[in-house]
């Protein structure tokens, strides 16, 4: 009944209630008082009002589901339809009405006013369907966090400081940095008001992956609103996880000196995001050639995404085709704008429990005011707090590319969003001792950019929707060389020419992979040899000797620290 009133089939919920009543008629017709039942294997004898005792706790359950599965935007939105208010009404009534009848008996009584009353209440508590987390993004966020009672929060509050049972202040820290980003959907002055008590009592917590992501300063990026924190990040995302989640997390010492190497008291955000401890000598990265239709395109650019069944399987198809190779791959990449935002949960929670890495350009995001933007997000698998978990950041587009800057201003009437873009340096991710960068399709071309990588990657990876695949293809082979890395180029499938590009010295080594056209979508991997790379660049001079596996460094290559090797090769 509460997935049909989840659905707003009010027609259906009011059959499944008569069906129900009605064969509990039917068992009375039965069995009379001190008839012969048999509950669990035990024979009993049925006691006075046995059925009238069950007719009344079924309905009050029926009223607990209707409590619990009602939708938040339709039961505190004036913007229903007539017809859809008068069939909940005369549903509930129905209800409440079949309460009366044993209100002595059950000793309760409940209304049609009392169930509006609490039933956003206990969307609140976290116990209604929809998570109280999510509930927060949708259009009744505003009206839900009016309905706080705050003199009883903050005697629970002060309870439970002196309890010292959950780090209190930590909370509050953590609610007061990701408001603006937490409570996007919510009216600015509706903000402040935020209850605590779905935070202190939750029955679906924020998971480490989405504290990562609602507090950018667990990987030592700049806060969501805009200050720096002076924190080690390990110990950040410890304590947050720790206070939201419940659990007792020390991070690991490996961490904790990774992060002692950033200077405390900064003034911009780190240029290295340190994720994992592991340190790996080789990695596997899995191309996914997959298509993207101009008309998905011209879908998101309205925000109307394509959600069929026919692309997710698509995708999903790629996702169990990457679980299955062997090697195992690190990471898995997506092209740009090929992943839609409401799919890259289920994406990286399937790919981040087999230890898989997720890089992905994700469809648009919209904005207020007609703004638009598009980013590379990456998943990346983490074990910091002492257990396998995981990371997401976002990494915007900086400015989109000529044409499609064009299309989006002269078709949709969109902007690009520039105000939403914090910072403008590109990171150097340390993942588990790999050093790598993300590019977005046209951001290649800027070679001021590339060259700031210069001697700080073992890899550079580009998520594109390119069709000048011959300037691309250029762009690649040069920039393999010039920052002396592993290049990694992944293409919508209608164009193709995805590839992993080294600077080796023999010319048939330089293409690792390379697939280009096809009709259908597939994975394909390479091996990237990154301790081989570094030993190579650590030699004190660029003289070249027989047997290398690389060409020189290029004039004026600076190896970072990080990234040396001795002995050299």
């Amino acid at each position: 009944m509460g997935f049909a009133i989840n659905l707003n089939e009010w027609h259906e919920a009011e059959r499944i209630v008569l069906r129900a009543y009605e064969s509990l008629d039917q068992l009375k017709a039965v069995v009379q008082q001190g008839g012969a039942i048999v509950v669990n294997g035990v024979e009993v004898k049925a006691g006075k009002d046995l059925w009238g005792y069950l007719k009344g706790t079924l309905t009050w359950l029926f009223i607990d589901a209707a409590t619990r599965y009602y939708d938040p935007d339709q039961l505190l939105s004036n913007e229903r339809s007539p017809k859809e208010k008068r069939l909940a009404k005369l549903f509930l009534e129905g209800i409440f009405h079949s309460l009366v009848v044993f209100e002595q008996l059950l000793d309760l009584k409940f209304g049609f006013e009392e169930f509006h009353q609490k039933a956003p209440l206990v969307a609140m508590a976290d116990l209604a369907k929809e998570p109280y987390k999510h509930i927060l993004k949708s259009r009744s966020a505003s009206s839900l966090l009016s309905r706080r009672d705050g003199k009883k929060e903050s005697r629970i509050l002060k309870l439970m400081k002196s309890a010292d049972l959950v780090k209190t202040d930590v909370l509050e820290l953590f609610l007061k940095t990701t408001r603006s980003s937490r409570l996007a959907a919510v009216e600015s002055r509706h903000r402040k008001g935020e209850s605590y008590l779905p935070y202190l009592f939750p029955t679906r917590p924020l998971t480490a992956l989405e504290i990562s992501e609602l507090a950018p300063e667990c990987v030592g990026l700049r806060q969501a609103d805009g200050k720096i924190s002076q924190e080690r990040p390990s110990v950040i995302w410890a304590k947050y996880t720790q206070a939201i989640r419940g659990v007792w997390i020390k991070p690991t010492l490996i961490a904790t000196l990774q992060d002692s190497e950033e200077n405390k008291k900064r003034s911009r955000p780190a240029k290295h995001v340190h994720v994992g401890t592991e340190n790996k000598r080789k990695i596997v990265v899995a191309l996914t050639n997959l298509k993207t239709d101009d008309s998905d395109w011209a879908a998101m650019a309205c925000n109307k995404s394509n959600l069929s069944r026919v692309r997710y399987r698509r995708i999903a198809d790629l996702v169990n085709h990457a679980l299955k190779l062997n090697p195992k791959p690190d990471y898995l990449l997506f092209p740009e704008l090929s992943l839609p935002l409401a799919w890259v949960d289920s994406v990286a929670v399937r790919l981040c429990s087999a230890g898989i890495s997720l890089i992905a350009g994700t469809e648009y995001r919209h904005f207020a005011k007609d703004e638009i933007l598009s980013e590379a997000c990456l998943v990346l698998t983490d074990n910091r707090l002492g257990f396998p978990a995981s990371v997401r950041i976002w990494q915007p587009k900086l400015e989109p590319a000529v044409g499609e800057d064009k299309e989006l201003t002269s078709k949709f009437g969109k902007k690009w969003a520039y105000s939403r873009i914090k910072d403008k340096a590109k990171p150097v991710y340390i993942h588990n001792g790999t050093h790598f960068g993300v590019m977005v399709c046209s951001e290649l071309q800027n070679s001021k950019a590339r060259v700031k990588f210069q001697g700080e990657l073992d890899a550079l990876m580009v998520l594109s929707w390119n069709q000048d695949l011959e300037t691309f293809a250029s762009l690649v082979e040069s920039a393999a060389l010039d920052i002396h890395a592993y290049t990694i180029l992944v293409n919508n499938r209608k164009y193709g020419d995805s590839r992993v590009r080294s600077p080796a010295k023999e010319s048939f080594m330089r293409d690792l992979a390379r697939v280009r056209g096809g009709d259908n979508d597939f994975v394909i991997a390479a091996t990237l040899h990154i301790d081989e790379l570094r030993a190579f660049q650590s030699r004190a001079k660029r003289w070249p000797q027989d047997g290398d596996k690389f060409k020189p460094v290029p004039e004026g290559f600076r190896l970072a620290k990080g990234r040396r090797r001795l002995p050299p090769k």
